[in-house]
């Protein structure tokens, strides 16, 4: 018999009931329209939120007596509405399989195209650089294969992003950006196409691999680490799709780069992967091509932050160096 996870029941609010509150100043929040509106449809108008981020989307921990969540608005026009309701879908699959992963508390949220998802919030301290010590990335590792490992059929409506070499370069890449031309100079774009057709030939190599590509997470950076003992809790799943397994390698090991225990770092992610999937094809290049996609993918997501336009040149030039030293040296 196939086990249904439902979402806690959350009492939805008449307009009646939650407006007397807005009217009488007790709604204690930053002036954020679309999470008020997403609240009170969730029947928590007086709940008490914090801010936690505020980049591609805007996230917030809600207060709501005993009970928190987290409440994530998507940026307008980032994302598919079929990719968010898909996300849930494999969320809830592996929360059915003990996975430690967010969990949704109630059915997405949408208004025209703002849409909210609320999801139980999960206790501990996200990870620091300094966490992320030989064991750790060794139970990372694990992790990582274990999610690569489990098996599970999506629905005939699922659609995620595919992060192959269309997804990670191309026009139709989640990444990309309409004012990414803006930013980067012929020079710099020139540097970016040559590592491009190195990365490509790599991952052209992966392409001839049984069980290469597959369902990955897509950002398992710090801030979306937790570490309960020996367990990890693995947080936004907002970039996963269809990609190389050892993608999901990589984004850990850009974020590491500057560490002087970097190739133990390395080393012991790589063994925690293998101490779960032997077979996986693992080829230093291969892993350093995908750093090295992850380095031009962090220079289109800056791109397209309006955020960070002030310091994108910056970012974008330290990002190029990287790449240069990719196409002369094959890391970086």
């Amino acid at each position: 018999m196939t086990r249904v996870l439902q979402p806690t029941p959350i009492r939805n609010l008449s307009a009646a009931e939650a407006y007397p509150a807005l009217m009488k100043g007790s709604y204690p929040m930053n002036d954020d329209p679309i999470a008020r509106a997403a609240l009170i449809h969730y029947g928590l108008a007086v709940a008490q939120l914090t801010l936690i981020h505020h980049a591609n989307n805007v996230v917030y921990r809600v207060h709501a007596g005993t009970h928190h969540y987290a409440l994530r608005i998507h940026r307008r026009g980032l994302k598919r509405l079929a990719w968010i309701r898909s996300e849930l879908h494999w969320l809830n699959a592996l929360r059915m399989a003990d996975f430690r992963v967010p969990m949704p508390a109630a059915p997405l949220y949408q208004d025209g195209e703002n849409y909210a998802v609320l999801f139980h919030w999960h206790s501990g301290s996200v990870a620091q650089l300094t966490d992320i010590t030989p064991e750790r990335a060794y139970q990372i590792g694990g992790f990582a294969a274990r999610l690569h490992a489990h098996v599970w059929t999506p629905p005939a409506d699922f659609e995620r992003p595919r992060l192959d070499a269309e997804g990670l370069f191309g026009a139709q890449s989640p990444y990309q950006s309409t004012t990414e031309d803006a930013l980067i100079n012929p020079s710099q774009r020139e540097i970016i196409h040559q590592a491009e057709t190195v990365i490509l030939a790599h991952l052209t190599d992966l392409d001839t691999k049984p069980d290469s590509f597959g369902l990955i997470h897509g950002d398992l950076i710090p801030k979306n680490l937790i570490f309960d003992g020996d367990q990890v809790i693995a947080l936004d799943f907002d970039d996963c799709g269809f990609g190389y397994y050892l993608y999901d390698l990589a984004p850990l090991l850009w974020f590491m780069r500057d560490q002087p225990d970097y190739p133990v770092i390395r080393a012991a992610l790589v063994e925690g992967y293998r101490s779960i999937r032997p077979e996986i094809y693992a080829p230093a290049a291969a892993l350093d091509s995908l750093i090295a996609a992850r380095h031009i993918a962090s220079i289109r997501w800056i791109a397209g932050h309006a955020a960070m336009r002030e310091q994108a040149p910056q970012i974008i030039a330290e990002r190029i160096t990287r790449l240069t030293d990719f196409i002369t040296l094959g890391s970086g």
